[in-house]
């Protein structure tokens, strides 16, 4: 009985103690997230063999942030387009009317969209502002394996691989690549050709080898380009014109150039 009681008396003084530190710190302040007291993840009760066990999975305030995260990196990787919102794109034809639904379509319809989009048509028509900011409203949506850039970055980030100098750590080739080929969206902007003589070919290659591979493997694919039709095919070979023919929706937009409306 000595011991029970000696035990109890030191517990109670251990709860004197706590209750006194818990009176004199500071008050914290509340939750942003109550469900999982900012953590970033919950537990959630499993049953199995009998037993109940937490397991923790993502809080959805943690993914809210980092879809947040995502859309910024993205506006900032294409800061011409930063500031545009889709709901504010106001089409000024029946050619722009129908870019804009085919994008709201995608965007409805993601993740089980099994073709992808390709707006044709000249300058400062609101291409890349239409598949930009359908991009954006995929990432917002969930969390979805995205990369967007132009096809001149491409060529420039596989060019620095074959420099003697380039950094061993630094993705080669294959594995850039590889990467476009298995992201589950990829916003392509600019397929236009800047290269002439045996770099062209070289281009061309790169560019096919990233189409075909999407198409096999049905992952969707935002492209613009000023090449319409033929041109296309006469820029890029004919194949990869018969292959975008088969994975995209293609639009051709007209319309008069906004970029010196702004300027």
């Amino acid at each position: 009985m000595n011991l029970q009681s000696d035990l109890i008396k030191e517990l109670d003084a251990i709860k004197e103690i706590c209750d006194r530190a818990a009176a004199e710190a500071p008050p914290r302040p509340p939750y942003k997230c109550a469900a999982c007291r900012d953590l970033g993840w919950r537990p959630v009760q499993e049953r199995g063999c009998g037993y109940v066990f937490d397991r923790y999975s993502k809080c959805a305030c943690r993914s809210g942030a980092e879809r947040a995260a995502a859309v910024d990196a993205l506006r900032v990787r294409f800061p011409r387009l930063g500031s545009l919102i889709l709901n504010n794109y106001i089409p000024e034809n029946p050619g722009q009317k129908a870019a804009l639904n085919g994008c709201k379509k995608f965007i409805t319809d993601w993740p089980s969209v099994k073709r992808g989009l390709m707006f044709t048509g000249t300058a400062g028509v609101g291409k890349s502002a239409l598949l930009f900011l359908t991009c954006c409203a995929i990432l917002e949506r969930g969390e979805v394996d995205a990369i967007a850039m132009t096809l001149d970055d491409l060529l420039d980030r596989i060019r620095q691989t074959y420099d003697e100098k380039a950094d061993d750590k630094a993705p080669s080739e294959n594995q850039i690549i590889k990467r476009l080929q298995t992201c589950e969206l990829l916003f392509l902007d600019g397929a236009e050709m800047n290269e002439t003589g045996e770099k062209a070919n070289w281009a061309r290659t790169v560019f096919y080898r990233v189409l075909a591979k999407r198409g096999e493997r049905a992952r969707p694919t935002l492209i613009t380009t000023n090449a319409c039709g033929d041109e296309f095919a006469d820029i890029f070979g004919v194949r990869a014109y018969s292959r975008a023919r088969e994975m995209f929706d293609i639009y051709e937009i007209t319309g008069r150039d906004r970029r010196l409306l702004v300027a």
